[in-house]
């Protein structure tokens, strides 16, 4: 079994814009919007319009295209998106991630050294892990050709610091 383990701009610049607009309030921390305002600066009135029709596309979409932003493919995001909710509501979302990205970009080389020493971590316990799989995988009763042939983590910034972090796989 394979771990591969990456820190896609992508997914942490939508989990970025997707806390500073709180559109969901089941996943968004509204201590990482303080986090985020505080290192990058007070919204202007052209990024609290952007959040505000990116939060609305997001609750209007019939299905969770969080899961496509964090789960896919990453060269495949705006197509299946597009698929979802169409050319021009895509192409909205496109150029909110535009208006943010510069904000996203005062964070984003900060965090994703971090997010490098995270995925070291992970890196050097690879053995210990798929030890630990192997466990699971037996006390669940799957057999050998049922485990995936990988694993793919993904990291995502949180704004808490090194021990407070987002994985997803």
């Amino acid at each position: 079994m394979k771990i591969q383990i990456s820190q896609p701009k992508i997914s942490n610049l939508y989990s970025f814009i997707s806390q500073l607009s709180q559109w969901n309030g089941l996943v968004c921390v509204p201590k990482r919007k303080a986090t985020w305002l505080k290192r990058t600066g007070i919204l202007t009135s052209k990024d609290k319009l952007a959040l505000k029709k990116f939060t609305k596309i997001f609750r209007q979409a019939h299905i969770n295209l969080e899961s496509i932003f964090l789960f896919e493919d990453q060269k495949m995001i705006w197509a299946n998106v597009r698929k979802i909710i169409g050319r021009v509501k895509t192409e909205e979302i496109k150029l909110i991630f535009n208006e943010l990205e510069n904000r996203f970009n005062i964070i984003w080389s900060e965090e994703s050294k971090k997010l490098k020493i995270i995925a070291k971590i992970y890196q050097n316990q690879k053995h210990t892990i798929n030890k630990n799989l192997k466990v699971i995988t037996s006390l669940c009763g799957l057999a050998q050709n049922e485990w995936p042939e990988v694993i793919n983590l993904r990291l995502i910034l949180s704004g808490q610091g090194i021990n407070d972090c987002q994985g997803w796989t």
